[in-house]
């Protein structure tokens, strides 16, 4: 049985109908790109729908297109007759009659099967089709020029039911004990469905040190743990990085059904007999939760941008290329065709690709070390080398980092994407307080230049960790940055001085936050290893720093949400 194509182009447009936003009027034109279809086809089926009382379109200012109370509740098999109407399975008449066609069994029983699918089609409605994931994709389609921002959605409750809310309580400490297993297990099975994934979109570093795996595990527990005791701050901060890395990624609404499909078969495999379809269905809720927020995130971050869902790379020139210390270099990037680069909030970061040798592409993120401008970006990139740490699995040599540093030179054309990322500079008075150890000085640096060039005016404290005087990149630009601020002042920290004596703001050791004032009301914000990132909180809120004053960012897997939920 095959459906005709006015019938098909009927059912999308009510579908995209179904999960438009309160408020949400989209055009004939509109729906017509949306879904790949010419206008004057989708005005044809939009007639025929709201001649059937499916749809409501209004012409003029104001005007538009609205699902109808019938359209959500109607039946699919009652709807698919009328689109198709006189249609049958196979042509019987018309230019060249079937002889046979006055009593012919064939058509009659060709009748009984039409009917008998269309009598399939009936228990169902508009709504059971935009359920997760079909209603996610439709939700973040691409949109005109000139939409409405389609944030929120009808195609369900942005919490989870009270039967699964019951069952994810009771199921969460098994499935929570076994969350690293699944997710282990469910990277294994998408790379070997889909190895292109692997080569040219995850991190081959990570997935070998097992910290993606430990991330996307701690996530979905901590999300389904703040399902069950609500608290939205949690939940935002949580989902916000994922989103950004995600839009600087470029991931698309369809690639969640991808994680579905291997996430779910993990789960199945791993749990066994105690998957009942009670606590599937229960946990399958709570994805498609989680990535229904994720593409709502997403889809308005891709359009505050002003790109297309997924359209985030773009090719720049590299204008100049410094050394910042011995394993440290800086790339000066320009537009490549002269076009003026987008702008972007101090603090964030741009994606970079590149072709190994081997063939794979690695991506990799890097702050926006210079203030925000349309003529360059500059990123700083240090080298990762190989090591091995006390009572931890080996650190391989970076990809990515180790490719620029030997491969990329002034004159040469990089991949890189639209800025993201939501370690931002707040748009108050609040005094900063700006926490940096090693190379997480490069979102810090970004901020002090963007707050010299609008001579900000409000107390600054500045306070960096790092090995030595020459490990610490931009040295002399920090210093040449806090000295251009009114009320700025620097602590640094270097576990080896060398020939150099401690001084005011420089000291050997670790840092130390016991003796730096902190004013009321101060921003922290926190770059560098987890571990240095997560004692310095631990300090910041004993010295009366509220929580949600405390700003971070994290160069590789992000285990901080889930650490200090």
């Amino acid at each position: 049985m095959q459906l005709t194509r006015f019938t098909d182009l009927g059912l999308r447009i009510v579908m995209r109908l179904a999960v438009a936003a309160d408020g949400e009027r989209p055009g004939s034109r509109g729906i017509a790109d949306e879904l790949s279809v010419s206008y004057a086809h989708a005005t044809k089926v939009i007639t025929r729908l709201s001649e059937l009382g499916i749809v409501d379109a209004r012409r003029g200012r104001g005007g538009g297109l609205t699902i109808t109370e019938l359209g959500h509740t109607a039946s699919v098999g009652w709807l698919a007759r009328r689109l198709e109407g006189d249609a049958e399975v196979v042509e019987c008449d018309g230019a060249n009659p079937c002889p046979l066609r006055s009593g012919c069994l064939l058509r009659s029983a060709l009748r009984h099967a039409q009917e008998a699918f269309f009598e399939s089609l009936d228990p169902l409605t508009i709504e059971d089709l935009t359920r997760a994931p079909t209603g996610t994709i439709l939700l973040a389609l691409p949109q005109p020029v000139g939409a409405v921002t389609r944030i929120s959605s009808t195609i369900g409750n942005d919490m989870l039911s009270p039967t699964a809310t019951e069952i994810i309580r009771a199921t969460l400490p098994v499935v929570g004990a076994a969350i690293e297993d699944i997710t282990t297990l469910f990277y294994r099975k998408m790379f070997a469905a889909h190895p292109e994934l692997e080569r040219n979109l995850f991190n081959r570093g990570n997935q070998k040190q097992g910290g993606q795996q430990k991330a996307l595990a701690g996530a979905v527990a901590a999300f389904a743990a703040l399902q069950l005791e609500p608290d939205q701050a949690r939940v935002d901060l949580i989902l916000s990085r994922i989103a950004n890395k995600h839009a600087s990624l470029g991931i698309e609404p369809a690639q969640y059904a991808i994680v579905h499909t291997h996430l779910f078969e993990a789960i199945v495999e791993v749990l066994g007999d105690a998957l009942t379809p009670e606590v599937a269905a229960a946990w399958d809720e709570v994805y498609w939760l989680m990535a229904q927020t994720l593409i709502s995130m997403e889809t308005g971050l891709y359009q505050a941008a002003g790109v297309a869902v997924g359209d985030v790379w773009r090719q720049v020139r590299v204008r100049d290329r410094r050394h910042e210390s011995a394993d440290t270099v800086s790339f000066v990037l320009a537009s490549a065709d002269g076009t003026p680069l987008p702008s972007f909030a101090p603090g964030q970061y741009l994606s970079v690709g590149v072709h190994l040798e081997d063939g794979a592409r690695q991506i990799r993120q890097y702050s926006l070390s210079s203030a925000p401008s349309h003529d360059d970006w500059r990123i700083t990139v240090k080298r990762v080398d190989a090591r091995i740490l006390a009572n931890e699995s080996p650190i391989p040599a970076g990809e990515v980092s180790n490719f620029l540093f030997h491969n990329v030179f002034e004159g040469d054309t990089l991949n890189v994407t639209t800025p993201f990322g939501d370690l931002v500079l707040h748009d108050d008075d609040a005094p900063l307080l700006l926490i940096s150890a090693g190379i997480g000085c490069t979102p810090m640096m970004g901020m002090l230049s963007h707050l010299a060039e609008t001579n900000d005016s409000r107390p600054i404290s500045v306070l960096h960790a790092d090995r030595s005087p020459s490990n610490h990149a931009h040295r002399a630009e920090l210093t040449e940055l806090v000295e251009r601020l009114p009320f700025a002042v620097m602590h640094r920290w270097y576990e080896n001085l060398g020939a150099r004596h401690p001084e005011d703001g420089l000291r050997q050791g670790r840092a130390d936050l016991g003796e730096i004032t902190i004013a009321p009301g101060t921003r922290a914000y926190l770059c560098g290893p987890l571990p240095f990132m997560l004692g310095m909180r631990e300090v910041l809120l004993a010295k009366d720093v509220a929580p949600e004053n405390i700003h971070y960012e994290v160069f590789g897997p992000d285990s901080w949400a889930t650490a200090t939920v």
